[in-house]
């Protein structure tokens, strides 16, 4: 069954011509129908010239490649091999990230909305799209020493235990290599493979981003309170069953959540027999707390005898 957009409730497929209405909040699903149902190719199109960036940028060593090969052509095999591998890494890496970003391309919108109700401590797509790239070119610079340092390491250990006994020399009159630096094709290979791949996360995430906002969507249900508020005290109801309270039936102290969900007291009168056979009447006070999709998450109760 389908899930709406605005409540994440299920609802039956409509038959021709009917609207897609959702049986827990009531909200029209029609422009949701529409939108689920665009292929990636919509997303291509809708990208436009600013897709073209990323894919020049995945094409870049390539041309810094051919310049490398004409300076220095006795490295031709050597720059060549570190080409085909950067390839083959950063372009298996972006399409993993296309596929990725495009599966939670819903999640990204409803992120972006659900951060005007309460705080996250997931990092927002703007924080991402500017720490990530930085990151990136931070743990390659930093790989690229560690590596050097311990290459020397190994080539030390081997000198003193294989290299000593064979000569016949005490190892301590062997000199230690100091830190050993790897060649620029191998750093420019690591930097590459490490930030083209964070840029094109960033500018996918950017675009992905751009192509939900465009969607003519319902509001989430956390953006609209009285909705919220319908939702959540009839899904009490319903668990009452045939003890519901359908009149008199008021709602007291609303507010929100700390993790964006609602609190609101409801408050309905009953009558009662005494222990003479009087009537009496007693007022029922029940808070009840749900998440941001208005699924009920408690319900405290209280008698209050007036």
């Amino acid at each position: 069954m389908p899930t709406c957009c605005v409540c994440q409730g299920h609802y039956e497929k409509p038959e021709s011509g009917e609207r897609p209405k959702c049986t827990r909040c009531g909200a029209d699903n029609t422009s949701w129908e529409q939108v689920r149902g665009r292929k990636f190719g919509d997303f291509i199109d809708t990208s436009g010239v600013f897709l073209s960036f990323p894919v020049i940028a995945l094409f870049l060593p390539i041309l810094l490649a051919l310049i490398a090969i004409i300076v220095q052509r006795e490295q031709l095999q050597s720059y060549g091999a570190i080409l085909v591998t950067s390839l083959i890494i950063v372009m298996s890496v972006d399409a993993l990230i296309t596929w990725a970003c495009y599966t939670v391309r819903f999640r990204i919108r409803e992120d972006a909305l659900f951060r005007k109700v309460a705080a996250t401590k997931r990092p927002s797509s703007e924080t991402l799209v500017v720490s990530v790239p930085v990151a990136a070119l931070l743990v390659a610079l930093i790989l690229s020493l560690v590596l050097g340092w311990i290459v020397s390491l190994i080539l030390n250990v081997l000198m003193a235990w294989l290299v000593a006994p064979l000569l016949g020399i005490l190892s301590a009159s062997l000199p230690l290599l100091s830190n050993v630096t790897l060649p620029l094709e191998m750093v420019v290979f690591l930097v590459y493979i490490f930030l083209f791949p964070s840029l094109f996360f960033s500018t996918m995430l950017f675009l992905m981003k751009r192509y939900v906002g465009s969607f003519d969507l319902p509001c989430p249900i956390f953006l609209d309170v009285p909705r919220m508020r319908t939702v959540v005290i009839d899904e009490y109801l319903a668990k009452l069953g045939d003890d519901t309270p359908r009149r008199g039936l008021e709602y007291r102290e609303l507010k929100r959540t700390s993790q964006g969900g609602l609190s609101v007291t409801i408050m309905w009168k009953v009558e009662e027999k005494g222990d003479k056979g009087e009537k009496k009447e007693k007022t029922i006070k029940v808070t009840l707390e749900s998440d941001p999709w208005a699924r009920l998450l408690s319900a405290k109760e209280e008698a209050d005898k007036s």
